[in-house]
């Protein structure tokens, strides 16, 4: 079939303009065929290596100060990590000795009752707090607690001009009045 790429896409869009789906479809399919994909010259993985110097840890830009210290903290850690070593069987038998797997399986219980006693507490602080949401919705439901609402709102908002006059006048230095 000979086609190149810009003859299949004036046919795809031809098809697409006569609402041609099945057709249109085809044609797409064929474009994305005809497409050539990218390739990198051979040399270009060459010049990247080079740049980035990949595999020359000599060549890094460390300072001879800068590696010393490294040097010297690698030893300290690896002194640290022997002396560990040696110190901590002396250390963890005794600690072993002292947790038994009997001890050891009666802190996990006493856990686990700890955590379902506290459970039970909060479920109780949280039975409490329903049941004043529950009295307060009865108390808004009503036509007088939605006017002790209401009532409630215009003194914070009064007060809050009031607070808002008193705070402006304290600024200027000058007499406040609410009238």
């Amino acid at each position: 079939m000979g086609d190149t790429l810009q003859d299949t896409l004036n046919r795809w869009l031809r098809f697409e303009g006569d609402d041609r789906k099945a057709a249109a479809e085809s044609e797409l399919v064929q474009l994305f065929h005809l497409i050539p994909s990218p390739v990198p010259a051979e040399s270009f993985t060459d010049r990247v290596m080079a740049r980035s110097r990949v595999g020359q840890a000599s060549e890094l830009a460390v300072g001879k100060p800068l590696r010393i210290a490294l040097k010297i903290s690698l030893c300290l850690a690896l002194l640290l990590s022997a002396l560990s070593a040696a110190v901590a069987p002396g250390v963890l038998i005794p600690l072993l000795r002292l947790l038994s797997p009997t001890k050891l399986l009666g802190i996990g219980v006493d856990m686990t009752v700890e955590f379902f006693r506290r459970l039970a507490e909060s479920l109780a602080v949280w039975r409490a707090l329903a049941d004043f949401g529950e009295s307060m919705s009865r108390l808004v439901q009503s036509p007088v607690g939605m006017a002790i609402l209401i009532v409630g709102f215009i003194l914070s908002a009064g007060a809050l001009r009031a607070l808002t006059v008193l705070i402006d006048a304290d600024q200027r230095g000058g007499y406040v009045s609410f009238v």
